[in-house]
């Protein structure tokens, strides 16, 4: 297999991150993977260098050629595309390779698809319209939800909702470039409870001293976690998270958190519409649109609300059972 995705702070880090959990389970079977990559964190790198993988390092300006001569030199079985930047002459390119194609897309963002397979993860996604190939395979929906192997350990784990919320986990996707932590942190001191948060901020996060200065001066006991190995733990931990709409979504769905989540990028309006529509989540919709009294009420109302708690565990959890990497390695395979 060969993974085509990037990684910067512009563009955030969920396209690698769902990536690495489809290689992890396609080396699992047996598969070899040979990554090529524009990153320009050494973490991410070195994260997906840990699966034994050969990794080929673009530049930003890099051409479609460049990808396919290493298409040419690696032979791979398939090839998958994960990012927005990949358009429809981009695919096309790729599919002429005469290699088995995996498109993974969020908001049907083309005019045209050109894959063996559109893999589509988010809720409700089945209800969309591809315009692709009349031979293509479409894996839509939740099912297909690729969580990385640190999760599998989590298969059946039932959330305890406590009477009282305390701990909160605040994760605002692997780079925030707009720093939108800081304002969740601010808001939070505005409540009249006594919280322990924790932040993981990730490799691709340029505001790690200003969301430190805040922690500092916050009446709240909070913990800055950089670069985050463990996930698993701190949503096992947390009695309520505040996210973005982005991959780790999915993840407090799977762990069943109760969850705010804020809209920051074009690609997650449908996915959090979406889940609040159905009682999943709470949602503050654009956070740019978002002031701090906004922020506040709709936290006030699910720390101090046992039974909305228990009802979005409930809701959420149902939906995203673990499994979908290893049915996407399933469809690869076929």
């Amino acid at each position: 297999m060969l993974i085509r995705a990037d990684a910067t702070r512009d563009i955030g880090t969920g396209h690698v991150m769902r990536c690495l959990a489809l290689a992890h389970s396609w080396k699992k079977q047996g598969g070899e993977i040979a990554w090529v990559t524009h990153c320009d964190t050494k973490k991410i790198l070195e994260r997906i260098r840990q699966n034994d993988s050969k990794v080929y390092e673009l530049s930003r300006h890099s051409s479609l050629k460049e990808t396919i001569d290493i298409i040419d030199a690696e032979s791979p079985d398939c090839v998958v595309l994960d990012g927005y930047q990949f358009d429809t002459a981009y695919q096309k390119g790729i599919s002429e390779c005469g290699i088995k194609l995996l498109v993974i897309d969020d908001y049907v963002h083309l005019d045209k698809y050109y894959a063996d397979i559109i893999l589509n993860q988010n809720f409700g996604a089945d209800k969309f319209k591809y315009n692709a190939l009349p031979q293509t395979k479409f894996l839509l929906g939740t099912d297909y939800v690729m969580l990385r192997s640190d999760f599998f350990n989590y298969r059946g784990y039932k959330k305890e909702i406590k009477n009282k919320a305390e701990n909160i986990l605040v994760t605002m996707g692997g780079s925030d470039a707009e720093n939108h932590t800081a304002k969740m942190l601010d808001a939070l001191n505005l409540l009249d409870v006594s919280l322990c948060i924790k932040v993981p901020i990730g490799a691709n996060n340029p505001h790690l001293n200003s969301v430190k200065a805040i922690a500092d001066k916050s009446k709240h006991n909070i913990e800055i976690i950089y670069d985050s190995q463990d996930m698993p733990v701190l949503m096992q931990w947390a009695d309520v998270a505040i996210s973005a709409g982005g991959t780790t979504t999915w993840e407090l769905l799977f762990m069943g958190v109760p969850s705010v989540l804020c809209i920051t990028t074009d690609n997650q309006e449908n996915i959090v519409n979406s889940l609040n529509r159905e009682g999943m989540v709470m949602s503050l919709g654009w956070i740019v649109q978002n002031n701090y009294l906004d922020i506040v009420s709709i936290l006030q109302k699910l720390i101090a609300n046992k039974s909305l708690r228990e009802e979005l565990n409930n809701r959420c959890q149902a939906i995203v059972d673990g499994m979908g990497t290893e049915r996407v390695v399933e469809a690869l395979w076929q």
